[in-house]
C-alpha cells in the first residue's frame, strides 16, 4: 500500500492531499481551536475533527510501549472510527484500509503513521467533503514538541503559527488552571499562576518565531487578535499561503456565521460565527499588579509578535517581586532558572 494507485482505490486521499500537511500551533488557550474550525471550511482542507496528540502522545512513545499499547494511544482521538469505517465499505477495501493502517503503523514512520488519521476519516460517512477534492489536510498542536522533526518528514508541509496577546492568553489559560483547582468559575488568580503561565506564553513565542527564522517560507504567523477583527481577509491569506485558493468572501464569511463555538470558563455560553470578544476579556480578570507581571515576563519578546503593551503609569515591578510571589524555594529556583534561560534564548530571535 505505498503507491498513488492504491490509494486512489481506497477512494480516499491522494498521495499528494496526504503530502500536503498544515500543521497549526500555538499555545493553549490561544486561538488553536478556533483556527482550526475556520481552515476546515475551506473545500479542498480536510480539517481533523478533533486534536490528534500525535506528536505528544503516540509518536513520543513509539518505541516505549508495546505495539498493541501504541494502537490503544492512537485510537484515543474521539472523531477516529477505524473499526466502524472498516465496517462500512466493501469487504475489498476493507481489508486494503487494514493493511494499510498495519504497514504504517508497524513502519514507525512519523509520516505514514499521522496519515492515517486523514485516510480514515476521509473515508468516514461524517465526512462531508469529496476525498478526491481535498488538497490538504490540518492537524493542531498545543505545544512545541518535535516541530523540526515534523518539517523534516512533511517537505511540502505548511506550518500556520498563531499567538495571542499575552494579556489575553495568561489570564485565560490560569483562569483555567485556577478552575480546575477550585472547581468554581468565579475564582480568581492568583500572581503565582499569572508568572507561571506569562513564563509558558514567552517560551512559547519565541520557540514560534526562532522556528519562522530558519523556514520562513513555509510559516505564516498571525495574531489572533487580526484574526477575530478580520477572519475572511487573515483567512484568505492562510488559503493562499497553504494551499494557493482563496475562497470567494460572501461564501466565507457565510460559513464562518455558522461555526459554533462555547467558551470553557462559562459552559453555558454558546453560539456560532466569530467574535471579538475574547479580544478585551483579559481586562475583567487581571489586576494592575498582574499586567505589569506579564509586562515584565514577556515585553521583550511581545513586540517581536507584534505586540506592546499598554501600561498605566511607572511599573514598581522587577524579578524580586516575581520570585516573592512563588511558595516555595523549590519552585522559586525553577522560575528564576526558566527566566534566565528565555532571557539568553532571546538572542537568538
Amino acid at each position: 500500500m505505498k503507491t498513488r494507485e492504491d490509494l486512489d482505490e481506497l477512494g480516499s486521499l491522494s498521495e499528494g492531499a496526504l503530502d500536503h500537511f498544515i500543521y497549526i500551533v500555538g499555545s493553549a488557550r490561544g486561538g488553536t481551536s478556533v483556527l482550526l474550525d475556520a481552515i476546515g471550511v475551506h473545500d479542498e482542507i480536510l480539517a481533523l475533527p478533533g486534536m490528534t496528540h500525535f506528536m505528544n502522545q503516540v509518536w513520543r512513545y513509539r518505541k516505549k510501549v508495546h505495539m498493541r499499547l501504541l494502537r490503544q494511544i492512537f485510537r484515543l482521538p474521539g472523531f477516529y472510527d477505524e473499526v466502524g469505517v472498516v465496517k462500512s465499505l466493501e469487504e475489498a477495501k476493507g481489508r486494503k484500509l487494514r493493511r494499510y493502517i498495519d504497514e504504517a503503523m508497524d513502519s514507525r514512520d512519523l509520516k505514514k503513521m499521522w496519515q492515517i488519521y486523514p485516510v480514515v476519516y476521509g473515508l468516514d460517512k461524517r465526512n462531508q467533503k469529496s476525498p478526491i477534492e481535498i488538497r490538504g489536510w490540518a492537524d493542531k498542536a498545543n505545544d512545541f514538541y518535535g516541530v523540526s522533526r515534523v518539517a523534516r518528514a512533511f517537505p511540502e508541509q505548511k506550518f500556520v503559527f498563531i499567538v495571542r496577546d499575552p494579556r489575553g492568553a495568561v489570564s485565560s489559560l490560569a483562569k483555567r488552571m485556577a478552575v480546575k483547582v477550585e472547581h468554581t468559575f468565579e475564582v480568581e488568580i492568583d500572581n503565582a499562576k499569572v508568572i507561571e503561565t506569562a513564563i509558558s506564553w514567552r517560551r512559547m513565542t519565541q520557540r514560534l518565531l526562532r522556528f519562522r527564522k530558519v523556514y520562513p517560507e513555509r510559516c505564516v504567523l498571525i495574531r489572533l487578535e487580526d484574526f477575530l477583527s478580520n477572519p475572511v481577509g487573515s483567512l484568505n491569506d492562510i488559503f493562499e499561503f497553504t494551499v494557493g485558493k482563496r475562497m470567494p468572501e460572501d461564501v466565507l464569511r457565510r460559513r464562518l456565521g455558522d461555526l459554533a463555538y462555547g467558551t470553557s470558563h462559562h459552559p453555558g455560553d454558546l453560539g456560532k460565527g466569530i467574535h471579538q470578544d475574547p479580544i478585551e476579556r483579559w481586562r475583567k480578570v487581571l489586576k494592575g499588579e498582574q499586567q505589569e507581571i506579564i509586562h515584565f515576563l514577556t515585553g521583550r519578546t511581545g513586540p517581536k509578535a507584534g505586540y506592546t503593551s499598554e501600561r498605566e503609569g511607572a511599573s514598581g515591578v522587577g524579578l524580586s517581586n516575581v520570585i516573592q510571589c512563588i511558595p516555595s524555594t523549590k519552585r522559586k529556583v525553577i522560575v528564576l532558572s526558566k527566566i534566565l534561560f528565555l532571557s539568553v534564548f532571546e538572542t537568538l530571535i
